[in-house]
């Protein structure tokens, strides 16, 4: 499969999880803002868990069906380190939210470090497979 043929899956891949990612993405919200402005009882710890649960099997999901499009193992295992990445931002930024108090500098730079880390993981599948495309070619 060339690279525009795996645009072309990826943008459908897109296609077809994106209410189940924006329906995980309002959950997060909505778990997040029950903890920040809301007495932090158990209830709303188990609700952002749930949130987040949610959002690593949609991503996994979406991981396995990029990963099908690469022969490189190499490029696979990035593949899956990125979706991982991905997560573990959303959890380290839920720990800035939720303990640190909504602190602006933090967040901005913890989103700079994740922004370099997406670029460094999508160059390096790229290097891995030359044939996947890099993200900003598919958004």
């Amino acid at each position: 499969m060339n690279k525009q043929e795996r645009i072309q899956t990826i943008k459908t891949i897109h296609k077809r999880t994106k209410p189940v990612r924006i329906a995980c993405a309002g959950f997060f919200g909505i778990a997040l803002f029950i903890i920040l402005f809301f007495d932090q009882s158990l209830w709303s710890v188990v609700l952002l868990i749930s949130a987040l649960i949610a959002v690593g099997i949609s991503l996994r999901n979406e991981c396995l069906e990029v990963q099908r499009l690469s022969k490189s193992k190499q490029a696979k295992r990035l593949i899956q380190l990125r979706y991982t990445t991905n997560l573990g931002m959303m959890l380290i930024l839920s720990f800035i939210l939720i303990v640190l108090n909504s602190r602006i500098h933090y967040m901005i730079g913890f989103m700079i470090f994740a922004i370099v880390i997406e670029t460094y993981l999508d160059r390096r599948i790229s290097q891995a497979d030359p044939d996947h495309p890099m993200s900003k070619e598919y958004r």
